[in-house]
């Protein structure tokens, strides 16, 4: 039973870069400051009163909220993960409202990364979501975007999230990355192999997408202000024809910020691909930008 889409994403910071991020969500991003619970900071990008959600605590821990489409499904997405041995712990009643929706249980998966199961999203239809810069975001039934991750062991992502997760995987290519979809959104989720320390997994970037290129050139124009650092430069990737740039959070990840998405109209309706050529993940732009603004190599060739 594969989730309806990624609903939030929850992480931690210390109170310096959880300050630091208001003038970030706000003023580059275009999202909308929501109720704070407790020490919980929060920030919307729709109806929905919690897409990003930031407590105190470890930078760089993250969850991620993958939702289901009501309650039956997340019955049987429970039940289908417990029968592989999965550890599920239910999230108390003050972290469902902190999280704004009405079940969810954490586990950890078999490459360390932390996730939550939820259903019934809390959603503000009184106090509609007006962005402070005029964006207008692409959730609906493709959720809040896409999550890319850095894990040691592709292969062990692949049989998990492809298995108990029911995703579909979408494309691998040759520096051993997977991307999974489980919506219209072209993929939802990618694992992307590289040496690491030990076992485990870490948040590369998260992409929002709205729905105007106009808006991405607004944002960007930030970026190359001052208002935050950009990792690479405009582009557009061969996969799901996103026309994006990537910025550095204040929490050390990056978004990726794009419009024009490619749409998938049937979950299913996609033939698995393999990109075997060595000349980028992108039909043009997406290079790389060091500390120094030096202008490095396109994200999809391999170093060296």
């Amino acid at each position: 039973m594969r989730p309806y889409a990624l609903g939030y994403v929850l992480f931690e910071d210390s109170p310096e870069g959880i300050a630091k991020w208001h003038s970030f969500a706000t003023e580059v991003l275009g999202l909308m400051r929501g109720t704070d619970v407790g020490k919980a900071v929060r920030y919307r990008m729709d109806e929905r009163i919690a897409r990003f959600i930031i407590v105190p605590g470890t930078p760089r821990n993250f969850t991620l909220g993958w939702e289901y489409p009501g309650e039956a499904a997340f019955r049987q997405a429970l039940a289908d993960l417990r029968e592989t041995g999965v550890e599920l712990t239910p999230v108390d009643k003050a972290g469902l409202t902190m999280r704004g929706v009405t079940e969810a249980y954490q586990f950890v998966d078999p490459i360390g990364v932390r996730s939550e199961l939820f259903y019934g999203g809390h959603v503000e239809p009184i106090v509609p979501f007006v962005s402070p810069t005029g964006a207008r975001f692409v959730t609906g039934d493709q959720g809040m975007g896409h999550a890319t991750l850095l894990v040691d062991d592709v292969a062990k992502a692949k049989k998990f999230y492809l298995g108990p997760m029911g995703m579909h995987l979408r494309e691998t290519t040759f520096l051993n990355a997977a991307f999974f979809g489980v919506n219209p959104r072209q993929h939802s989720f990618a694992a992307v192999q590289v040496p690491m320390e030990g076992s485990g997994a870490q948040l590369s970037h998260v992409m929002l997408e709205v729905e105007e290129v106009d808006d991405v050139g607004r944002a960007l124009d930030k970026c190359v202000g001052g208002k935050a650092p950009l990792t690479t430069s405009l582009g557009k990737h061969w996969n799901d024809h996103m026309i994006s740039f990537y910025v550095r959070t204040p929490s050390g990840w990056d978004v990726e910020f794009g419009a024009g998405g490619l749409r998938v109209e049937q979950v299913g309706d996609w033939s698995q691909v393999h990109q075997g050529g060595l000349a980028g993940a992108s039909l043009w732009g997406h290079h790389l930008i060091g500390p120094n603004g030096e202008i490095g190599r396109n994200i999809g060739v391999p170093p060296g």
